[in-house]
């Protein structure tokens, strides 16, 4: 477990700064610094000591001591910053952005406009393209929750994935293949925080866009990339942004779903050899099912907790939602860019509005099987001890893994 640490020191000061958002949070100001200011300088008056008493202690071994030392004063710092926080709550930095991007967004919603579609539908086009909820109806999200759907209304890493799909294909038709590999990959960067942007920069969105934005930077300058230290820095990083994004449920969600996709898998996929399936189509399908059942264990106790029931259907309707969904997210991306430059192609439209009667209708079916519900008083704690248990298994895992590797090597 160390070890693990050492590789994604990420991890490290996200915990600390996670555990400073919640005592700013739950407890008040006059109660933590006078425990925490004397514990600081207590401990540093004993570094001190420590060091002039013996010439023969070296500073390096003291480097334990100095290390909880600058996890107090960088869990002062968690907590000050969330008081400051509390104190100006509307501070929002990337308010000029917003309301430039959001005139975008409702440029980009008037493209739907031509469409032969009715309004329900295209809101439902706007809130899977855009992330733009407002004119959604309680029954239309209600029927999406049902069908185990909810998540393809939120602006997140599927949306972000294929966009910059669209903007990778787009990339290698000329004259855009004439530019170098890394020229690309910044425009790219570029488009994908301006789609984030005008989705609302909602924590999914965010999060997706931090991800792939580390994860190029870092091919950009060619470092060795870890996945889970990538997860680990976008998710401190929007802490900082905003400490309460901790609190949003589209923020837990979104990483627990990437943490349990990551983790579980690449294992699923080893342990039902789904590598060995020689049809392309059949290995797609398999590995899209794999994925919603990876990230259904990572969420599953979330959403017991807060909904206290889960969709028993939503492992069913992950392929032919996500299927449907990667047709139709580029298809109409393009529409609206075409759109604002004044083409309109009557095969757009047609392909548009038969995808969207496709998917309304595999969402209408769905939705009509009734969810699993969870009705018990102790649900709160239920929750967490679901995800202790998670983390024990994973913890387990990586365990026998390490140990088979051994023996392997042995």
């Amino acid at each position: 477990m160390e070890n693990e640490f050492r590789k994604r020191p990420y991890c490290r000061i996200l915990i600390l700064w996670i555990a400073g958002v919640c005592l700013a949070a739950y407890l008040p100001e006059h109660i933590l610094f006078p425990i925490f200011i004397p514990l600081c300088f207590g401990w540093i008056l004993l570094l001190f000591l420590s060091h002039f008493s013996s010439r023969n202690y070296p500073l390096y071994e003291q480097r334990g001591d100095w290390g909880i030392l600058f996890s107090f004063l960088f869990l002062m710092l968690a907590i000050e910053y969330t008081y400051f926080r509390l104190r100006i709550p509307a501070l929002n930095l990337a308010m000029p952005l917003l309301s430039f991007c959001q005139e975008w967004q409702t440029r980009l919603l008037s493209t739907f406009d031509p469409l032969p579609l009715s309004d329900s539908e295209k809101s439902i086009l706007g809130a899977i393209c855009y992330g733009y909820k407002q004119s959604l109806s309680p029954e239309m999200r209600q029927q999406f929750s049902m069908a185990g759907a909810a998540h393809i209304l939120a602006v997140s890493g599927f949306h972000v994935g294929v966009v910059y799909s669209l903007l990778r294909t787009i990339g290698k038709q000329p004259p855009f293949s004439l530019l170098p590999p890394r020229a690309t990959w910044v425009v790219s960067l570029v488009f994908i925080w301006l789609f984030a942007a005008i989705t609302g920069l909602a924590p999914s969105a965010v999060r997706a866009a931090s991800m792939l934005s580390l994860a190029i930077i870092a091919q950009i300058i060619d470092r060795k990339r870890d996945r889970f230290n990538i997860v680990w820095a976008s998710a401190f990083w929007m802490l900082v942004y905003n400490p309460f994004y901790l609190f949003d449920l589209g923020f837990e969600l979104s990483y627990a779903a990437v943490l349990s996709i990551l983790f579980f898998y690449p294992r699923i996929n080893e342990w039902l050899h789904l590598s060995e399936l020689f049809n392309p189509i059949v290995q797609t399908a398999w590995q899209w099912l794999v994925i919603a059942l990876a990230a259904q264990i990572g969420t599953l106790p979330l959403c017991f907790y807060y909904f206290g029931e889960v969709s028993s259907i939503a492992l069913l309707s992950a392929l032919p939602i996500t299927l449907f969904s990667t047709c139709l997210i580029p298809i109409s991306l393009l529409w609206s860019l075409l759109s604002l430059c004044g083409y309109e192609f009557s095969l757009l439209s047609s392909c548009i509005t038969g995808l969207t009667h496709g998917f309304l209708g595999v969402i209408e079916r769905m939705g009509q099987i009734p969810p699993f519900r969870f009705n018990c008083p102790y649900f709160i704690w239920f929750s967490p001890l679901l995800y202790l248990i998670l983390i024990g298994a994973c913890v387990y895992i990586k365990k026998r893994e390490k140990k088979s590797h051994n023996i392997d090597s042995f």
